[in-house]
């Protein structure tokens, strides 16, 4: 089903490969007019010299089999109203079968970077040239997008470099070359940095030791966990690597640490919210003196009181799941909204936000956003938040910029977790997989 611009265009030149390839192929040219593109007008051409095109003005004349597959090619990305008319009917009637059904581009009525009011074709496949879409990465438009392909038309590298935008993507290419940094043939733990992680409480201390672990298993050379005096033996013998500070009481109340020690902090993990230990995170964030992973419990602190928001260290990092950051920002009406909010929040208080979920998006102080192209449905289970603050605070500690952490962090982190997939199924991966799997995740991302 071919609309009259290039997302026709590209319609019309699909059927007549899959012609090539010995498929049948009925193109539907939806709406006639005489102001087709001069793509559109090409290929119509091409393919009427193999087989007619049925030109809709109804639906009247549409034969469509129970084994058929439907190609939307009817709007690309470039719409930017609600569908109406004859494009309206189609669309609508296209909607309720039960075909495989595959968009080009985009589903026709999906504006690409803000939000319209419009049917829109309900996809199964979404094939984006070179790049996805911002539409095609917030969780809304999921039912429309289906799963999302990447198809590479060949767009020039320097074109790519010249486009202005504050929307990233980050992928294996990005990461290998402009982030990752292979440790020297000379380092020692000595400089690879000293991890701290401030996590636990009771019936929470698994909390601290999966962010403790996936620290030690991120790289830094030296890892310290400061923790409930419960938890000491529990996390000695799981963790013999990691050296333990412990708070006198069965709970955090007094972080009596100096941070200036540790090349990386990451606290929140299972700390719960006592009237003590609130006390003790106020304290934390108003004397450290560098940026720091505040997560879980942490969040929810900064989330519960108007003024704690001030008290966030400059360029810290903040991982939260939407749940949290619902309550950091009081809510939004839609995901273009909370992606402003996502914004917003990180350049007011100079801060990284990395919201996590599927295309996990990670805000700038300076206004930018990077999407990662990592992760499954798999991970959205209890841990998998904790070993991803265990992750940016072994990174930190070897000395990533708080950037850079976020970036690569959010990425291997997603890595792993589509590694133990391979073993692992949707419903059985857990936290501990995700750990276990980060040291093929940084090796698929070493260049040899």
């Amino acid at each position: 089903f071919c609309g009259t611009g290039n997302n026709g265009g590209d319609g019309f030149a699909v059927g007549r490969i899959l012609h090539h390839f010995g498929y049948k192929v009925q193109c539907y040219l939806v709406n006639f007019s005489s102001s087709l593109s001069e793509d559109c007008i090409e290929n119509q051409t091409k393919m009427d010299q193999i087989q007619k095109v049925d030109i809709l003005e109804g639906i009247g004349s549409i034969d469509i089999k129970a084994k058929d597959v439907i190609i939307d090619a009817i709007f690309g990305s470039g719409l930017d109203r609600s569908i109406s008319g004859i494009h309206k009917t189609v669309i609508e009637y296209l909607n309720q079968l039960n075909n495989t059904k595959v968009a080009l581009d985009t589903p026709s009525g999906l504006a690409i970077d803000k939000a319209i009011d419009s049917i829109t074709f309900k996809a199964d496949y979404t094939i984006s040239f070179q790049l996805p879409k911002l539409a095609q990465l917030l969780p809304q438009h999921e039912k429309f997008v289906g799963k999302l392909i990447l198809a590479d038309i060949g767009l020039h590298p320097s074109y790519l470099k010249e486009v202005k935008t504050n929307y990233h993507y980050l992928d294996d290419y990005f990461i290998k070359k402009a982030i990752y940094k292979r440790k020297p043939l000379f380092s020692h733990k000595g400089t690879n940095g000293h991890g701290l992680i401030i996590a636990g409480s009771q019936g929470k201390i698994g909390a601290a030791q999966l962010a403790i672990k996936a620290c030690i298993k991120s790289g830094s050379g030296l890892v310290s966990g400061f923790i409930p005096k419960f938890g000491h033996d529990i996390i000695q013998s799981q963790s013999p690597e990691t050296m333990l500070h412990l708070d006198a009481k069965d709970y955090i109340s007094n972080i009596y640490l100096d941070l200036s020690h540790y090349q990386g902090v990451g606290v929140g993990p299972g700390i719960d919210q006592r009237p003590e230990t609130i006390k003790a995170f106020i304290n934390l964030l108003r004397n450290a003196k560098q940026p720091i992973v505040i997560d879980a419990d942490g969040i929810n602190i900064i989330a519960n009181d108007a003024v704690m928001h001030r008290f966030i260290p400059k360029n810290s990092i903040l991982s939260p799941h939407p749940g949290e950051f619902k309550r950091l920002v009081k809510g939004w009406k839609d995901e273009y909204e909370r992606l402003e909010k996502q914004k917003d929040y990180a350049f007011k208080y100079q801060c990284y936000i990395i919201l996590k979920g599927r295309n996990t998006s990670i805000s700038t102080p300076e206004g930018h956003v990077y999407f990662n192209s990592t992760g499954n449905p798999g991970m959205a289970s209890a841990g998998s938040g904790d070993v991803l603050t265990g992750i940016l605070t072994g990174l930190l500690a070897q000395g990533y910029n708080p950037l850079e952490s976020s970036l690569l962090g959010t990425f291997i982190h997603g890595r792993a977790g589509d590694l133990a997939l391979a073993k692992e199924s949707y419903e059985s991966l857990i936290a501990s997989d995700i750990i276990n799997h980060l040291g093929q995740a940084f090796k698929s991302i070493q260049d040899e």
